[in-house]
């Protein structure tokens, strides 16, 4: 024979409360795991697929930064000769690399 538990009102509207809440966190959160799933599937080709507007390909000339003397005890900053000097150079390497731009 089947028993019936007997709760007050308070206490049934208080399960009822905790239950629309957790249901609320998980639908929540599978929108935001089905959303985020479907930016990656959306996303992923497309910046796969990305090329420069003129059609050239991206070029990695391996130019790796080296910073200044340490002058009491801190990396200075380059002064704007050496920005220039630095910057003409670079602009010279791309110059000479072909279609590398």
């Amino acid at each position: 024979m089947l028993q019936y538990i007997t709760i007050s009102r308070r206490d049934a509207f208080r399960i009822l409360a905790e239950f629309l809440r957790s249901l609320t966190l998980s639908v929540a959160a599978t929108i935001c795991m089905a959303t985020f799933a479907l930016n990656l599937i959306l996303i992923a080709p497309w910046a796969a697929s990305a090329q420069p507007e003129d059609g050239s390909k991206a070029c990695y000339t391996g130019l790796v930064f080296e910073p200044g003397p340490i002058v009491n005890g801190h990396n200075r900053q380059p002064t704007q000769a050496e920005i220039d000097e630095r910057t003409l150079a670079l602009w010279s390497s791309k110059a000479s690399a072909g279609s590398c731009r």
